[in-house]
Order: C-alpha cells, then sequence, then structure tokens
C-alpha cells in the first residue's frame, strides 16, 4: 500500500514492546486491547476510513474494536496487527493475553437478560477503577443504593407487565456490584448528589428513611466521600461519572448514561472538559458537615 493509497505511515520500530496490563475482566481487556490498536493506527497516520478495506472490514467494526465495545474475533484482530506490521514477539504475547481475558464469562454474565451491553461495560471497568468520581441529579448513585430503594427505582423505571423476576434479577445484580466497594483496594468513591435527591421519596418514607441512614452510615467509611449540591447552585440535570484508572493501564474515562443507552468518552479534551465540570460541581457542593445537617434534616422528615 502506498502513501497516496492510505496517507502517511511508517513502520513501528521505537515503540516499548507492548505489556498487557493485569486485568482480570473481559471488558478492561476489550478496553485496552482497542486502545493499543488505535494507537497503533494512528501512530502511522491512518483513519479508520482507509483501514478497513485493507482488512476486510467495515468502518463500524473497526471503530467499535477500537473503542472496546463487544468481543472481537482473533482473526480480525490479527488482521489488523499484520497490516500494522507488528511482528514483535512481546508485542503479540500480549495482546494474545488480552484476548484470553477477554474470551473469560463475568460473574455479571448471569444477569445478561436484564441488563444492556452497555451497561455491563460499566460494570466491568467499575471493578478496574481506582477512584469513581459521580454525579447524579435525580437518585442516589446505584452503588450506594439500599435493597428497598433500588427495587422502588427499578420497578419505577421498567414498563407496565415486567415480570417479578426481572425486577429481583436487576436489583439482585445492582447489590451485587456494590460488592466492589467491601474488597481489599476498592476504588475510593466521591458521590455528588443534587438536593433534590433529598426530597424525590421512592419507595415511600420508610425506604427512604433506611436509604439516607445507610448514607449517614457510609460517610464514616474510609474513601467514600458524599456530599449534597444546594438548590441555589442550579447546576446541571446530566448525570455522568468519571473513571480514573492505576497507571500504566487503562485510560480515564467519561461515562454518560440516558435512559435507553450510555456514551464512554475517552478523548483526552473530552475526558479534561467533564473533569472540570465535575471540579465545578464539587466546589459547589455543601460541605462535609452541611450536607450531613442536610441528610439528617431530610432523615427527621422522612420519621415523622
Amino acid at each position: 500500500m502506498s502513501a497516496a493509497e492510505s496517507g502517511p505511515r511508517s513502520a513501528i520500530t521505537n515503540v516499548t514492546a507492548f505489556q498487557a496490563p493485569s486485568v482480570s475482566n473481559p471488558v478492561a481487556a476489550l478496553t485496552v486491547l482497542g486502545a493499543y490498536l488505535r494507537h497503533l493506527r494512528t501512530q502511522q497516520g491512518l483513519t479508520i476510513k482507509q483501514v478497513a478495506p485493507k482488512v476486510h472490514a467495515s468502518i463500524s467494526k473497526i471503530s467499535r474494536i477500537e473503542g472496546g465495545e463487544h468481543s472481537v474475533k482473533d482473526c480480525d484482530v490479527f488482521a489488523l496487527l499484520s497490516f500494522y506490521e507488528v511482528t514483535d514477539p512481546e508485542h503479540l504475547e500480549g495482546i494474545r493475553d488480552l484476548l484470553e481475558v477477554s474470551r473469560r464469562d463475568p460473574w455479571w454474565q448471569a444477569f445478561s437478560d436484564v441488563t444492556p451491553g452497555w451497561f455491563r461495560r460499566l460494570i466491568g471497568l467499575e471493578a478496574c477503577a481506582r477512584c469513581i468520581r459521580t454525579y447524579e441529579w435525580a437518585y442516589v448513585p446505584g452503588l450506594l443504593q439500599t435493597q428497598a430503594y433500588a427495587r422502588a427505582i427499578v420497578e419505577r423505571g421498567l414498563p407496565p407487565g415486567a415480570t417479578a423476576h426481572e425486577v429481583d434479577q436487576r436489583v439482585l445484580l445492582r447489590l451485587t456490584r456494590q460488592l466492589l466497594l467491601k474488597r481489599a483496594g476498592s476504588p475510593d468513591v466521591l458521590a455528588l448528589m443534587d438536593e433534590s435527591v433529598l426530597r424525590r421519596p421512592y419507595g415511600g418514607p420508610a425506604v427512604m428513611c433506611e436509604q439516607l441512614e445507610y448514607l449517614r452510615d457510609l460517610t464514616r467509611r474510609d474513601g467514600i466521600n458524599l456530599r449534597f449540591i444546594p438548590y441555589d447552585a442550579c447546576m446541571t440535570s446530566v448525570s455522568l461519572t468519571y473513571l480514573a484508572f492505576p497507571p500504566g493501564g487503562l485510560q480515564d474515562l467519561i461515562y454518560l448514561e440516558a435512559s435507553d443507552h450510555a456514551r464512554y468518552l475517552n478523548k483526552p479534551e473530552e475526558v479534561e472538559s467533564y473533569k472540570s465540570q465535575i471540579v465545578r460541581l464539587q466546589q459547589a457542593a455543601a460541605s462535609r458537615g452541611k450536607s450531613l445537617e442536610l441528610l439528617d434534616a431530610a432523615i427527621a422528615r422522612y420519621r415523622a
């Protein structure tokens, strides 16, 4: 392939041998693999449009592989590596390691019938994070929900006619996901919530009282920081999560969730933009002492 056919290209000669970071779930493996393949392409000055026909793949397929969005076939990965002229044994061994991990069935696979793929990806990434910073304007974040509160949120979000089994499975998934906060080396969590979360009585007063008391208990746990943003701050009605990972592994990213889909942003400029937004939200949030006062006042209201 000439430069005229596909733009500037240079052989990979100065790249340190690829060492697959230690990842234990398929989501993380696919994310690392996709980022590496994107790095190979951009290092050679190529676009996806230029690469796709050379490996007999569609543009959307290459895009999904680089985005780590779904499982990949070994033949597709090695076709790309061959096209990029990657022959270093250490590079190839690292890729084989990632492909091996990507084929494992994680615990959340048991909930695949009630959980969309875009959300299962979040669960896998949370398990690798060193820090999770999240903002919610309508609900208590899923990682911090009690069983009764989670059930109220799930029942509210499902269409009429949803079976009891589907509700039970979604609630169980949410509670099992929370176990990552109880393991050794769990990620630090900063949870920013709009004050209106305290005023939405999902499940009724008793459920809300239990949920808010649980939040108060969480404030005593190392690595968990809860803050409420007063009404008059008027910040944003977009829920967002920032995931930071240990050095040398996954790239930090932003997760934006809508009712029926999610976006994962990992371009440096996008991540920095939303990180700045989280910093502004944190600056607008009440202090720890004031947040506890808001929490205690809400508990007293629901008790009454």
